[in-house]
């Protein structure tokens, strides 16, 4: 029969109290309460309150990291917007809004000062968008379209490096339906 000390190399501890601080993985008996115990991760991160966004929306394409991030496009009761914030990690101001069609749901790929905008949705229903948008740091410029409109897809990359895959397409389209299509991008063509 396989033993602990067999497979891990070493035997499991037997300590009247759990140890201070426990690594993770850790295995061991508490012999005061009778209880095999192992050590878990138990703090990987926080989230922490941060500044409010100045448009609500949701649905919107994305950009960066969290210290320079970007929102763009996404929708409200109010309808589809082209409204772009940037995000320096703790405020959003104001940037170019989206030169195309105000549309929602949608990716996003790169940075605050890279980013890219493709596809998504635009009124009146059911209208899907191949726009295809470059951002600079300041301000948005028609790159070339994706090869059919496409909503609810993903994205992924750098500006220069994207990938835009799966989604949703309206007939008539020669596949309607859900999509699992991937189209890659290397900053002016789609293959």
């Amino acid at each position: 029969m396989t033993t602990y000390k067999g497979i891990q190399g070493f035997t499991i501890q037997n300590l009247s109290a759990d140890p201070s601080n426990p690594i993770e993985g850790q295995v061991w008996y508490n012999s005061t309460s009778n209880v095999w115990k192992v050590g878990e991760l138990t703090t990987v991160g926080t989230w922490a309150t941060s500044g409010s966004m100045s448009t609500a929306r949701y649905a919107m394409g994305s950009a960066g990291d969290s210290s320079a991030a970007l929102a763009f496009g996404g929708a409200n009761p109010g309808g589809r917007t082209s409204a772009t914030e940037e995000y320096d990690g703790s405020t959003w101001t104001t940037g170019g809004s989206l030169t195309g069609t105000a549309r929602s749901d949608f990716g996003g790929a790169g940075t605050q000062t890279a980013g890219l905008a493709s596809g998504g949705f635009f009124t009146p229903f059911p209208n899907r968008s191949a726009d295809n948008e470059e951002y600079d740091g300041t301000s948005w410029t028609s790159a070339t379209p994706l090869p059919t409109g496409t909503n609810g897809s993903m994205e992924t990359g750098i500006q220069t490096a994207a990938v835009v895959f799966g989604g949703y397409q309206d007939a008539p389209s020669p596949n309607p339906g859900i999509q699992v299509h991937t189209f890659n991008y290397d900053g002016s063509t789609w293959t």
